[in-house]
């Protein structure tokens, strides 16, 4: 009988002049569901003319899905845990922007999965936001990698260009989510490095070549070699291109007209 459906049992006992019982249905790991466990009596068993043989089907595996505990207070998570039939596994922390210190923040494996029974599973608890969820964007980052520092964390600096941020104020910043023993958290900063254009100088005209030279160099542009008109003996900057005020990036090369 062992491994054959309701059906095929039934069929296979009545030909025996027999009937069949269903008399429970258990789990196995091994047989499918709707199949033949065991019988009794067994294969091989003793039993009476027009008798009844009992049989015990397979549910197929038993699974126990992970409760959902994200926002349970450590106790309440344990007893749901332990009710479905399932033990606690390990404990760990980490930052969370939306579950209050020492709730569950989620689990591994993850809410939902199912697991067979007595299956570990592990709770990761919160520890609130980190820096208590204040935020350095806009301050000046002195300021930031002071106080990040001051409140345990380690400061990840990292420099970008911005045409909105002044230079040295924070642009933004992330916080962390996991804590590991032993070690500082990380809180990463993005720094303003300014814009990442220059301009072309104004007052230009009317200036030498060595002048404007200078004044173009000075922010990082290059000077081509100048455009000559004219018989005049001292020749000063006539035109400039691109026109100044121009904004360009570092680098560009400006083209002086001298006459």
């Amino acid at each position: 009988m062992v491994g054959l459906s309701v059906k095929q049992a039934t069929a296979t006992l009545q030909q025996l002049g027999l009937s069949a019982d269903i008399r429970e249905e258990i789990f196995s790991e091994e047989t499918k569901p709707g199949l033949v466990l065991a019988s009794d009596p067994g294969g091989g068993g003793k039993v009476s003319v027009n008798g009844t043989v009992h049989l015990t089907l397979s549910k197929g595996p038993e699974r126990i899905t992970v409760p959902d505990i994200a926002g349970a207070s450590v106790d309440d998570a344990i007893k749901a845990i332990k009710e479905a039939g399932l033990i606690v596994g390990t404990s760990t922390r980490a930052f969370s922007e939306s579950i209050a210190k020492d709730s569950v923040v989620n689990t591994s494996p993850e809410i939902g999965t199912p697991l067979r029974r007595s299956s570990a599973v592990n709770i990761v608890i919160s520890d609130g936001q980190a820096l208590g969820g204040k935020s350095y964007v806009g301050l000046f980052s002195d300021q930031a990698l002071n106080e990040i520092n001051d409140a345990g964390f380690t400061v990840n600096t990292i420099y970008a260009y911005s045409e909105s941020v002044a230079v040295g104020m924070v642009i933004s910043q992330t916080l962390p989510t996991t804590i590991k023993a032993g070690q500082k958290p990380v809180v990463t900063i993005v720094v303003s490095q300014g814009t990442a254009y220059a301009y072309v100088p104004d007052g230009l005209r009317g200036r030498t070549l060595k002048e404007a030279t200078a004044a173009i160099e000075g922010l990082g542009l290059k000077v081509a070699k100048p455009k000559i008109i004219g018989t005049r003996k001292n020749k000063v900057v006539i035109n400039v291109s691109p026109a100044e005020k121009t904004k360009v990036k570092p680098g560009s090369t400006v083209t002086l007209t001298l006459g």
